[in-house]
């Protein structure tokens, strides 16, 4: 959970917000897990600063370089990598259409080149 505020003055608000939202469903945090006025960090494989939330440039770039995937299971695997990273990609959903039809396919696998 991450929470970020416009100003550094609604900080102290928003978290007791946060902490009273928590209470009301008896939800619990780790506290070993906890991390507190943080200015910038990496989080769940992307990177927090003060001004906006980043996808991790290493995931982007796995995805680049990789090599168009020979199985349905690599499909998933990449399926998975740009859900992930789906908020930072424009439209995503339309581009990736065709890699969701491959995984309807029963016969043989094939790449086609629309998915290039």
């Amino acid at each position: 959970m991450l929470v970020k505020s416009a100003q550094t003055s609604d900080h102290v608000q928003d978290l007791e917000e946060t902490f009273h939202t928590l209470r009301q469903h008896r939800t619990k945090l780790n506290p070993t897990k906890c991390a507190f006025g943080v200015t910038s960090e990496k989080f769940l494989e992307f990177f927090i600063s003060q001004y906006e939330i980043e996808a991790n440039p290493e995931k982007i770039k796995t995805i680049i370089d990789m090599r168009h995937p020979n199985t349905k299971k690599k499909v998933q695997q990449l399926n998975g990598k740009i859900i992930a990273l789906s908020r930072f990609i424009f439209r995503s959903a339309e581009r990736c259409l065709s890699f969701f039809k491959i995984l309807r396919q029963t016969k043989d696998f094939s790449w086609p080149n629309e998915c290039r």
